[in-house]
């Protein structure tokens, strides 16, 4: 088996060594938040449901939303965090299904689509709490 040596061997070695210390990426950094409706009231509809985050430069990151309207953000794996910067956000959810018709959207359409949904989060090197205010869909 052939050994690896000269400057090369070395970068190798070196980029091992960072992964083993669980050197990963950019550090990441707690967002928590909750979805709520433009009435104030906590979007409990949206249970099930996610939050989603995508930046200019690629970075993304996802929660779930809890009965309760609020979610965690997490970039690698759940909950752990996002990488400080700029970000479109869409929610996601749905009313429960009915066996004999389609789900029924529990929010506006625009919320699905970072293109339409105007949403936005700044996330900053520190512990983030943020507020999404969504419109229930026009009936």
């Amino acid at each position: 088996m052939p050994v690896a040596t000269g400057p090369r061997a070395g970068l190798l070695l070196l980029a091992c060594a960072g992964l083993a210390a669980g050197c990963g990426g950019p550090k990441l950094y707690p967002v928590e938040g909750r979805v709520v409706f433009t009435d104030g009231k906590p979007a409990a509809e949206l249970a099930g449901g996610s939050v989603s985050l995508e930046s200019a430069g690629g970075a993304a990151a996802r929660g779930e939303i809890r009965p309760d309207g609020t979610f965690r953000l997490g970039t690698r794996g759940p909950d752990d965090g996002v990488v400080p910067g700029e970000y479109r956000a869409v929610v996601v959810g749905y009313t429960s299904f009915l066996p004999e018709k389609e789900p029924r959207p529990a929010l506006a359409a625009k919320y699905r689509s970072f293109d339409t949904s105007g949403l936005t989060v700044t996330v900053k090197p520190v512990p983030n709490q943020v507020e999404l205010v969504v419109e229930r869909p026009k009936r």
